[in-house]
């Protein structure tokens, strides 16, 4: 106990940084990528037979990620000694329990806890679940000891900034795309196959099969890819499983998409030229309100000597329902729902491209119809660019400036306070 006593400092300033950077990561990953944290959720609600409306697995993943977050920066810089580790030990008292079950029955092919930037296997994740709670136990005890960045009249302040940070890097990525794509079609990267992945995918449609996972009234089935004309819109995608052969040993997701069977992949990306895609990663999500401002989009596209085309979640035999309700003239074709979350986030969302490589990607939610015929935009289409890094690590940059800011405020007023009661003493011995 002296030993501890002794180096309390360095110890608990190690504990924080080991515990409050790993919540830190997991709740920024999880916040920069809300879409990503409600899918995850909505696949453990899958498991339990206990699927909620969608409002409130928002409202669930807002308040998880951006609590893991804020109480990891919170325990990182020594601010609500007691509380924030308190607190984050009830969250491992439910995360522990919860990653051994996953680890053991193995429901879901990850658990999710840092989104997808960085994927765990499960065991990995309870041990890490384990060494945390213990830190987390003896952080508890030591941690009203050692004074961190911010006094406690002042902690409310960067308490305050963190959520605000959070809920704008949170919305951003809800209501537009994740400002860092962690997927497997970033911006920048081309959607049409190249000649050696072309090659490649011919030599493995042979040996590869997929068995697609749907849901229907608490019941689970799975199709092979012959079955899949038997699934109606009353059944709900889970996942896919690879059933046989090798997919590859990395977490990417090939673009391809099929018409009748045949990958048209090649067809529909052109090599030149502009194109608008319309994603609806679930068919049974579309909102038919949005028909005005595609219709718009589409024939700004036309004008231009551009392409627009539709892909949607769901089979190929209900396309003809979807076109007649959306009223489109452009082609719409069939994909796989998880390709398709993995190429844009939100219920509809537009992709565009230049010569088949993406450009931007959109939330519909934040389109409006009417810059598509406003004569003052000289390029509609290219003003929706944006660098997503670029505003996060601005952002990021101007958050923890202020933090630091706070910080050296603080440092520099209990610098003052001490000389004055230091001077005091003086004065009062001399006395």
């Amino acid at each position: 106990m002296s030993w501890l006593r002794n180096n309390q400092q360095w110890i608990v300033w190690t504990l924080r940084l080991l515990v409050g950077a790993t919540f830190i990561v997991s709740g920024l990953s999880k916040t920069i990528d809300l879409w990503g944290f409600i899918y995850k959720i909505e696949e453990y609600l899958r498991v339990w037979g206990m699927m909620q409306p969608r409002s409130l697995v928002l409202m669930a993943a807002m308040c998880i990620s951006g609590g893991e977050f804020l109480l990891g920066m919170m325990t990182l810089v020594g601010a609500y000694r007691r509380s924030a580790p308190l607190l984050l030990l009830v969250m491992m008292a439910v995360m522990l329990p919860l990653t051994a079950w996953i680890m053991m029955a193995n429901p879901v092919k990850d658990c999710g806890c840092f989104g997808d930037f960085w994927v765990m296997s499960n065991t990995m994740t309870f041990v890490k679940n384990l060494i945390i709670t213990l830190a987390l136990i003896l952080l508890l005890m030591l941690n009203r000891n050692v004074r961190g960045l911010y006094g406690p009249y002042i902690q409310w302040l960067p308490a305050f900034l963190t959520v605000l940070y959070a809920i704008v890097v949170g919305q951003w990525g809800y209501n537009v795309q994740p400002l860092i794509d962690f997927r497997s079609f970033p911006v920048g990267s081309s959607l049409r196959p190249s000649a050696d992945s072309s090659e490649q995918e011919e030599e493995e449609d042979m040996a590869v099969k997929f068995r697609w996972i749907y849901e229907r009234n608490g019941e689970r089935r799975a199709f092979s890819d012959e079955e899949l004309g038997e699934v109606d819109d009353s059944w709900t995608f889970v996942e896919r499983e690879l059933e046989s052969g090798d997919a590859g040993t990395d977490n990417s997701t090939q673009f391809i998409v099929r018409e009748d069977g045949l990958d048209v992949t090649e067809e529909i990306i052109p090599a030149e030229g502009r194109e608008v895609i319309v994603v609806v990663p679930e068919g049974q999500r579309l909102d038919v309100s949005y028909t005005y401002a595609l219709n718009e989009i589409q024939q700004y596209v036309d004008a231009r000597g551009g392409t627009m085309i539709g892909l949607l979640g769901t089979q190929e035999d209900l396309l003809d329902h979807w076109r007649e309700l959306m009223m489109a003239d452009y082609p719409l074709y069939a994909a796989d729902q998880t390709m398709l979350k993995e190429l844009a986030r939100g219920a509809m969302a537009l992709v565009y491209l230049e010569d088949g490589k993406i450009q931007w990607k959109r939330n519909m939610f934040l389109i409006d119809a009417e810059w598509f015929s406003d004569p003052k935009r000289a390029d509609v289409l290219a003003e929706l660019k944006y660098d997503g890094p670029a505003l996060f690590w601005w952002l990021t940059a101007f958050y923890l400036g202020l933090m630091g800011l706070l910080a050296i405020l603080d440092g520099t007023g209990q610098l003052l306070k001490w000389r004055k009661q230091a001077k005091k003493a003086a004065q009062k011995r001399n006395n």
